[in-house]
């Protein structure tokens, strides 16, 4: 079906833009409307630890890329960061009360959830 991307600069101000184009596109697509805010979400969580994490105060860009087949939606997030795999972090035990559980990782757990798959590379 074809491949649509966005690069921008990873910073706060770009998050939206990032968040309509993936959105907007969607949209276009002939799936079921009810998984696109699941994407979002995802999508959402992914952006915003790259624009916090990834650079270190450094300016940087990230760039979305969605591939599309009659089967499958593909997202791939690249940046030029400080590399970090989300995938090897500690699962959240989310059966423990709040004020028990560590800090962080429940993102990562979201978008395990939420996603068919989930994949990192480092190249």
């Amino acid at each position: 079906m074809g491949i649509k991307k966005i690069e921008l600069n990873a910073v706060r101000n770009n998050v939206n833009g990032f968040m309509e184009f993936i959105e907007s596109y969607l949209e276009t697509l002939p799936i079921d409307p009810q998984i696109i805010p699941s994407i979002m979400i995802s999508c959402e969580e992914i952006i915003v630890n790259v624009v916090n994490y990834a650079y270190q105060n450094k300016e940087g860009n990230l760039s979305i890329e969605i591939e599309t087949t009659s089967k499958e939606i593909k997202i791939v997030f690249s940046d030029s960061g400080i590399p970090f795999n989300p995938l090897e972090i500690k699962e959240v035990d989310t059966s423990l009360p709040l004020q028990e559980r560590e800090i962080g990782g429940l993102g990562i757990h979201m978008v395990k959830k939420l996603m068919d798959d989930v994949k990192y590379e480092y190249k």
